[in-house]
């Protein structure tokens, strides 16, 4: 399963008739409560909107009351109104969401991904074969159509049109602002890690390039593109967020994939230890006796 860490909410989520209907029950915010969770829950399990236990075991009212840490008739209520609306159906004694996907769509997201990663690979195998004087006038008609495609109209291309007025010469540094075929990774259209960046954060600016460019001679790839993998996956898109992690990383002294994935896991536990104070400060707050003893 894709690790995908959110799930969509429509903003007027409470003006939806359903939900309207279910704010004058009793226990309304205790049901409203519950859809919530059951949402974050099936996005965390990526299972399209089936609750199952390690696959095959279907979710029970009182497995759900304990995760949720509500009441056991609370849930059931919640459970039975939800089905009532339609909000969930139960098939085989196993709870889902229909429409899943209007949530979370896994898989329109590895498609764009897989898309993403051919794209690179054809592009720089073309780029490649231009850096070594084995252009075709077919790949120079590909070429253009990429160029066409980004909208790019510079001096550059105004410059590449004008010199293949000879068909039978190739101007291969028309191509490269640098003028030296050897500094065309430098460039978004030669690197695969800037067409990456180009192709999932919003407007990249010259500068914005150019900080990215910095942060490669310091960071691996597979580092860079984690972080903006993520930085998507929360839904933020914007340089602002990624250079801020990427120069954490580099303050941190964070340099390898094992090092990322440690400090996740670590700030993963810290949160969870975090959340199980807070319970455990709750339960006494909520308990005279427990409270005496916590303090």
């Amino acid at each position: 399963m894709a690790d995908v860490k959110w799930i969509k909410i429509v903003t007027d989520i409470f003006d939806d008739e359903k939900i309207l209907l279910i704010e004058s029950m009793p226990e309304a915010d205790s049901i409203i409560v519950i859809w919530f969770k059951l949402l974050c829950l099936a996005g965390r399990q990526n299972n399209s909107g089936v609750f199952t236990l390690n696959g095959h075991i279907p979710y029970t009212e009182e497995m759900f009351s304990t995760i949720f840490r509500r009441p056991l008739n609370t849930v059931r209520l919640a459970l039975k109104t939800f089905e009532m609306y339609g909000m969930i159906e139960i098939i085989n004694d196993t709870v889902t969401i229909p429409n899943w996907g209007k949530h979370q769509s896994i898989e329109q997201i590895e498609a764009r991904r897989e898309y993403q990663r051919n794209y690179q690979r054809q592009y720089y195998a073309k780029q490649k074969a231009l850096a070594e004087g084995k252009q075709s006038k077919r790949l120079e008609k590909c070429l253009d159509e990429d160029l066409d495609k980004q909208n790019i109209n510079t001096p550059d291309k105004n410059r590449l049109d004008k010199n293949r007025k000879d068909k039978d010469s190739v101007v291969v540094n028309d191509y490269n602002p640098f003028g030296d075929p050897s500094e065309a990774p430098d460039t978004p259209q030669h690197n695969p890690l800037l067409v990456y960046a180009e192709a999932n954060l919003k407007s990249l600016s010259y500068g914005n390039r150019n900080e990215l460019m910095r942060f490669m001679e310091k960071l691996p790839e597979d580092v860079i593109r984690h972080v903006i993998d993520e930085t998507c996956a929360v839904g933020v898109s914007n340089w602002a967020y990624v250079r801020k992690v990427l120069r954490s990383y580099i303050d941190d002294g964070i340099t390898t994939m094992a090092q990322v994935e440690a400090r996740e896991k670590q700030r993963e536990e810290e949160r969870r230890r975090a959340e199980r104070n807070r319970q455990a400060q709750q339960a006494a707050e909520e308990n005279p006796l427990a409270r005496a003893k916590f303090y």
